[in-house]
């Protein structure tokens, strides 16, 4: 119904943490993997009291670094 202006979402509590681990060419950190850059990010942002993780990346390659951090996120809650 909305809140007579213009409208809630489903949460009006929630905050948003932005990370960013690429600069604008798609690019991090020289000597720094992807995966690492996903791990040190997630790792901050579970820390740092997220409760849910958007990480959109594309690929067809298995990363069992990266199942591990997922693996350790659930963990966290």
């Amino acid at each position: 119904d909305g809140n007579g202006i213009l409208g809630t979402g489903v949460t009006p509590e929630a905050k948003i943490m932005a990370l960013r681990i690429l600069n604008d060419f798609g690019q991090g950190r020289s000597f720094v993997t992807t995966v690492d850059l996903f791990i040190e990010s997630t790792t901050y942002a579970a820390n740092n009291g997220a409760r849910i993780i958007n990480a959109s990346f594309g690929s067809s390659a298995y990363s069992s670094s990266e199942m591990l951090q997922i693996d350790w996120l659930k963990s966290k809650g």
